[in-house]
Protein backbone atom coordinates (compact mmCIF):
# COMPACT_ATOMS: atom_id res chain seq x y z
CA UNK A 1 0.00 0.00 0.00
CA UNK A 2 1.19 3.48 -0.85
CA UNK A 3 0.39 6.74 0.88
CA UNK A 4 0.00 9.44 -1.77
CA UNK A 5 0.71 13.11 -1.11
CA UNK A 6 0.61 16.39 -2.97
CA UNK A 7 3.14 18.88 -1.61
CA UNK A 8 2.70 22.54 -2.49
CA UNK A 9 3.31 26.05 -1.26
CA UNK A 10 -0.41 26.71 -1.87
CA UNK A 11 -2.81 26.78 1.08
CA UNK A 12 -5.64 24.30 0.36
CA UNK A 13 -8.08 26.67 2.08
CA UNK A 14 -7.57 29.05 -0.85
CA UNK A 15 -8.86 26.56 -3.45
CA UNK A 16 -12.32 26.47 -4.99
CA UNK A 17 -14.58 23.43 -5.09
CA UNK A 18 -12.71 22.20 -8.21
CA UNK A 19 -9.33 22.37 -6.47
CA UNK A 20 -8.12 25.47 -8.34
CA UNK A 21 -5.94 27.86 -6.36
CA UNK A 22 -7.69 31.24 -6.26
CA UNK A 23 -4.89 33.60 -5.21
CA UNK A 24 -2.23 35.07 -7.47
CA UNK A 25 1.14 33.53 -6.63
CA UNK A 26 4.42 32.74 -8.33
CA UNK A 27 4.79 29.36 -10.02
CA UNK A 28 8.33 29.27 -11.40
CA UNK A 29 11.91 30.38 -10.90
CA UNK A 30 11.35 32.66 -13.91
CA UNK A 31 8.97 34.71 -11.73
CA UNK A 32 11.86 36.08 -9.63
CA UNK A 33 11.71 39.86 -9.82
CA UNK A 34 7.93 39.96 -10.36
CA UNK A 35 5.34 41.10 -7.82
CA UNK A 36 2.57 38.83 -6.52
CA UNK A 37 -0.06 39.97 -4.02
CA UNK A 38 1.92 43.20 -3.64
CA UNK A 39 5.07 41.30 -2.69
CA UNK A 40 8.25 41.10 -4.77
CA UNK A 41 9.59 37.59 -5.33
CA UNK A 42 13.30 37.82 -4.56
CA UNK A 43 16.01 35.25 -5.22
CA UNK A 44 16.28 34.56 -1.48
CA UNK A 45 12.50 34.12 -1.07
CA UNK A 46 12.46 31.73 -4.03
CA UNK A 47 15.47 29.84 -2.63
CA UNK A 48 13.78 29.41 0.74
CA UNK A 49 10.79 27.69 -0.88
CA UNK A 50 12.94 25.58 -3.20
CA UNK A 51 15.00 24.43 -0.20
CA UNK A 52 11.78 23.60 1.68
CA UNK A 53 10.70 21.29 -1.15
CA UNK A 54 14.08 19.53 -1.10
CA UNK A 55 13.92 19.21 2.69
CA UNK A 56 10.46 17.68 2.29
CA UNK A 57 11.86 15.03 -0.05
CA UNK A 58 14.55 14.36 2.52
CA UNK A 59 12.02 14.12 5.39
CA UNK A 60 9.80 11.63 3.55
CA UNK A 61 12.58 9.44 2.14
CA UNK A 62 14.34 9.28 5.50
CA UNK A 63 11.17 8.37 7.39
CA UNK A 64 10.27 5.78 4.74
CA UNK A 65 13.86 4.45 4.91
CA UNK A 66 14.49 5.00 1.20
CA UNK A 67 18.09 5.69 0.19
CA UNK A 68 17.87 5.23 -3.59
CA UNK A 69 15.24 5.28 -6.33
CA UNK A 70 15.14 4.54 -10.04
CA UNK A 71 15.10 7.44 -12.45
CA UNK A 72 11.80 6.61 -14.18
CA UNK A 73 11.94 9.53 -16.61
CA UNK A 74 14.28 12.37 -17.47
CA UNK A 75 13.89 15.01 -20.14
CA UNK A 76 15.05 18.51 -20.83
CA UNK A 77 17.76 20.79 -22.03
CA UNK A 78 19.43 21.43 -18.70
CA UNK A 79 22.95 20.79 -17.55
CA UNK A 80 24.76 17.64 -18.54
CA UNK A 81 23.36 14.96 -16.22
CA UNK A 82 25.30 11.70 -16.16
CA UNK A 83 22.14 9.67 -15.45
CA UNK A 84 19.83 7.91 -17.85
CA UNK A 85 16.30 6.59 -17.50
CA UNK A 86 16.36 3.36 -15.51
CA UNK A 87 19.45 4.31 -13.48
CA UNK A 88 19.46 3.77 -9.72
CA UNK A 89 19.87 7.20 -8.13
CA UNK A 90 21.33 7.68 -4.66
CA UNK A 91 19.76 10.06 -2.15
CA UNK A 92 22.07 13.06 -2.73
CA UNK A 93 21.58 12.83 -6.49
CA UNK A 94 17.79 12.62 -6.07
CA UNK A 95 18.00 15.98 -4.31
CA UNK A 96 20.28 17.49 -6.99
CA UNK A 97 18.08 16.32 -9.87
CA UNK A 98 14.97 17.46 -7.99
CA UNK A 99 16.46 20.95 -7.60
CA UNK A 100 17.08 21.12 -11.35
CA UNK A 101 13.52 19.94 -11.97
CA UNK A 102 12.08 22.62 -9.68
CA UNK A 103 14.18 25.17 -11.60
CA UNK A 104 12.74 23.86 -14.87
CA UNK A 105 16.20 22.98 -16.20
CA UNK A 106 14.99 19.42 -16.77
CA UNK A 107 12.08 17.19 -15.85
CA UNK A 108 12.43 13.96 -13.90
CA UNK A 109 10.39 11.27 -12.15
CA UNK A 110 11.69 8.81 -9.57
CA UNK A 111 10.24 5.47 -8.58
CA UNK A 112 10.58 2.24 -6.71
CA UNK A 113 7.86 0.35 -8.60
CA UNK A 114 4.90 -0.31 -6.34
CA UNK A 115 6.71 1.14 -3.31
CA UNK A 116 7.50 4.84 -3.79
CA UNK A 117 7.59 7.72 -6.25
CA UNK A 118 8.46 11.39 -6.61
CA UNK A 119 6.80 13.35 -9.41
CA UNK A 120 6.85 17.03 -10.28
CA UNK A 121 3.98 18.85 -11.93
CA UNK A 122 3.41 22.29 -13.34
CA UNK A 123 3.24 25.38 -11.15
CA UNK A 124 5.46 24.03 -8.39
CA UNK A 125 3.42 20.94 -7.53
CA UNK A 126 5.22 17.89 -6.16
CA UNK A 127 3.76 14.43 -5.61
CA UNK A 128 5.16 11.76 -3.32
CA UNK A 129 4.13 8.18 -2.79
CA UNK A 130 5.66 6.27 0.10
CA UNK A 131 4.96 2.95 1.83
CA UNK A 132 4.09 4.50 5.19
CA UNK A 133 2.17 7.50 6.47
CA UNK A 134 5.30 9.51 7.49
CA UNK A 135 3.63 11.60 10.20
CA UNK A 136 6.92 13.16 11.28
CA UNK A 137 7.73 14.20 7.69
CA UNK A 138 4.28 15.74 7.33
CA UNK A 139 4.75 17.75 10.52
CA UNK A 140 8.23 18.90 9.50
CA UNK A 141 6.97 19.90 6.06
CA UNK A 142 4.18 22.00 7.59
CA UNK A 143 6.76 23.68 9.83
CA UNK A 144 8.62 24.80 6.68
CA UNK A 145 5.45 26.48 5.41
CA UNK A 146 4.45 23.89 2.82
CA UNK A 147 1.16 22.04 2.62
CA UNK A 148 0.73 18.27 2.50
CA UNK A 149 -2.51 16.87 1.11
CA UNK A 150 -3.57 13.30 0.57
CA UNK A 151 -3.55 13.15 -3.23
CA UNK A 152 -2.55 10.52 -5.79
CA UNK A 153 -0.13 11.79 -8.45
CA UNK A 154 -1.79 12.45 -11.80
CA UNK A 155 1.47 11.26 -13.37
CA UNK A 156 0.92 7.70 -12.20
CA UNK A 157 -1.10 7.05 -15.34
CA UNK A 158 2.12 6.58 -17.28
CA UNK A 159 3.73 4.58 -14.47
CA UNK A 160 0.96 2.73 -12.62
CA UNK A 161 1.64 1.31 -9.20
CA UNK A 162 0.10 -1.67 -7.48
CA UNK A 163 -1.58 0.53 -4.89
Amino acid sequence: MLFHYRITKYDPLLRNEHGHFLTEDWTSISDIGRTFAQKLLTQSAYQQVEDAYLSTIEFFLNEAQISAMTLAAIDGHGPDIPFKKGTSIEFKDILSISRLTLREELWAKFTIPGKAYIHFGYDYYMYLGVPKQCKSAIKSTHELGLFVESFRSPYLRAFPSRS
